[in-house]
């Protein structure tokens, strides 16, 4: 039931959806979208933004009058968050495969900030496009080669097969200029996590293998995805960016306020 909901929202609404955000000026003009359009997750939108952006900053390392790509920017709950911390003392482009929500982005930054730019990229999800006509695997980020000091996503990679992952990291390499960082939501698989879930203290046990990762729902395999860590490690290697800190995340059991697991690097090269 709940994937043909998901189904119909984005596939058959969210068009129409689109179509509302557009003409509707008035559902753009608050800080947060309305509850009935938005896709940013579970928590208060602006509280749970402005403690990721705290979080970008204190283990991330983003400082002000940065260059910053954000895949996935979904609804803008991060770039909203960005735009309260830094205004714009920092310059922002954010892509998403949910057209609405990139419709609401431009919309609410129209008359703020031209630093804060977005793009629409019509990629294939299961769970977020069905309708996508474009590969996650080939697809190229809306940006220039070295010319991005910070790349980060949130619940992307968690939602992604392994070669669309591994093509996500290469082309975030590709951005980066050289020490230019990575921060990166996902579930990490190593033997803490699979002690949590040998122990049913994880909330989510991962228990179907599926090729080079494993997924919680093989019926629905882009719902919750989660990698090993040498997979990842090696996945940084290949692209040249060095994985510098895991951060493991509440997901597991354990009391942190982050829920995914969080992977940093950096971009080799001077």
């Amino acid at each position: 039931m709940k994937a043909a909901l998901r189904y119909l929202k984005y596939a058959v609404a969210a068009p129409m959806i689109d179509i509302a955000v557009s003409a509707l000026p008035q559902l753009s003009r608050g800080e947060t979208p309305l509850d009935i359009i938005n896709f940013a997750g579970a928590g208060d939108f602006v509280a749970h933004g402005d403690k990721f952006v705290a979080h970008l900053v204190s283990l991330g390392g983003l400082q002000e009058n940065q260059s910053v790509l954000e895949i996935g920017c979904g609804i803008g709950r991060m770039s909203t968050a960005l735009y309260r911390r830094f205004g714009d003392r920092l310059s922002y482009l954010g892509f998403d495969i949910v057209r609405y929500g990139i419709t609401w982005c431009e919309r609410h930054f129209a008359t703020r900030s031209k630093h804060y730019q977005f793009a629409h990229s019509n990629i294939y999800n299961s769970f977020y496009n069905p309708r996508g006509r474009l590969s996650p695997a080939t697809y190229a980020f809306p940006a220039g080669t070295a010319c991005i000091d910070f790349v980060f996503n949130s619940s992307v990679f968690t939602h992604m097969q392994p070669p669309d992952v591994r093509h996500y990291i290469r082309e975030s390499a590709r951005v980066l200029k050289p020490g230019g960082r990575a921060y990166f939501t996902c579930f990490i698989l190593d033997e803490d996590s699979q002690r949590q879930m040998a122990n049913g203290k994880a909330v989510l046990s991962f228990a179907h293998p599926k090729g080079e990762c494993r997924v919680e729902d093989p019926n629905e395999p882009d719902l919750a995805v989660a990698y090993d860590l040498p997979w990842m490690e090696e996945r940084f290697r290949e692209a040249g960016l060095q994985l510098q800190h895991v951060e493991r995340c509440s997901w597991r059991g354990t009391d942190h306020p982050f829920y995914q697991d969080v992977v940093i690097g950096s971009r080799l090269g001077s």
